[in-house]
């Protein structure tokens, strides 16, 4: 009999990263408790569908001094039935949400109808039960946010991963032993510990030599002196994780850098470097697929030490985001407004 309903597995939502702790890996939906992520077997028992795998993501939470929540990706295919017809109505598909003070986004939304997949027949020959889209043979195609009618029939696979949580603050300040303890448990990849966090898993120095590395990539040139996770600061007001107030001026907390009077932007006294979106998280696809403008992951270094203080994305050559306005209201923009 026709049916028509939606997937709940998606309730198994990533926690964005706190000021003080990590975010939860398919922690659920903050805003609804009452709300569970279905078992596989009742979906099974209630839908004509068969799942293929329901798993999380390692690397796809944000990176940062604290790390986002693994967001997970699962797969089906018709099962006792000719066809199942789904649609789309979602966002964070081509653009990420944004990390926090430095930290990395949020991996986005993604959605593949994999056309001649013909699992049965691969059960049937005794093959291996599939685990990801490289697995599955056939042709993918990427599906929109915003779609209808998307038809999966018998020999056809629906893939689908929903958007993880972003990082916060500057990856480069994790503890390396956080790092470690992430990939042994299999939530960071050896890889993405390098790439991200700077992090030589069992190699102190060597990790050490990388982040250098990195923060003289950063700059131009070799920082005077390495950022620390918990600076001291100027005893100024904290403004964010990397900056505070020291007498109407805007400083590095962790170097003393002086960004500008207060009542600015600080990011006018910024190292800016832009980097393909798809760079800051490696479950990040291509947004030309979606969208004819760029999208771009922009960064705003401390010019004396490197470390990352904010970081935004940006969609075409949309200028850089004035975000933190201390004092705004007694300057003459705002009077002229």
């Amino acid at each position: 009999n026709p049916y028509v309903s939606f997937f709940l597995d998606p309730v198994g939502a990533a926690l964005a990263a706190l000021s003080w702790r990590d975010g939860q890996d398919t922690g659920g939906w903050p805003w609804d408790l009452q709300s569970t992520m279905p078992n596989v077997e009742d979906n099974e028992l209630f839908y004509p569908l068969l799942y293929l795998w329901r798993k999380e993501l390692p690397d796809s939470g944000g990176a940062g001094r604290y790390r986002g929540g693994n967001a997970a990706e699962w797969a089906f295919i018709p099962h006792k039935t000719d066809k199942i017809v789904t649609s789309t109505v979602t966002s964070t598909v081509a653009i990420p949400g944004p990390g926090l003070f430095g930290g990395f986004p949020t991996s986005s939304n993604k959605y593949q109808l994999v056309r001649g997949a013909d699992v049965h027949a691969r059960l049937a020959r005794g093959e291996a039960m599939p685990t990801s889209v490289g697995d599955l043979g056939g042709d993918a195609e990427w599906i929109g946010q915003k779609s209808f009618n998307n038809e999966v029939l018998a020999g056809d696979a629906w893939v689908c991963a929903w958007a993880s949580a972003s990082g916060y603050g500057d990856p480069l300040l994790r503890e390396p032993e956080r790092v470690e303890e992430d990939v042994v448990a299999g939530r960071v990849t050896e890889d993405w510990a390098r790439r991200a966090y700077g992090v030589v898993v069992g190699d102190g120095d060597a990790t050490a030599a990388l982040r250098t590395q990195v923060l003289t990539e950063r700059l131009g040139h070799r920082p005077e002196r390495l950022p620390v996770a918990d600076p001291a600061g100027r005893g100024g007001q904290p403004l964010t994780a990397s900056l505070e107030v020291v007498g109407g001026q805007v400083l590095c907390r962790h170097c003393g850098h002086d960004f500008g009077p207060s009542g600015g932007n600080w990011k006018a006294g910024a190292r800016r470097g832009d980097v393909p979106v798809a760079e800051t998280n490696p479950h990040l696809r291509d947004p030309g697929i979606y969208i004819d403008a760029g999208v771009a992951a922009r960064h705003w270094f401390c010019p004396s030490c490197g470390v990352l203080a904010d970081s935004e994305i940006a969609v075409g050559d949309q200028a850089g985001v004035w975000d933190i306005r201390l004092g705004w209201a007694d300057t003459e923009a705002a009077r002229q407004l």
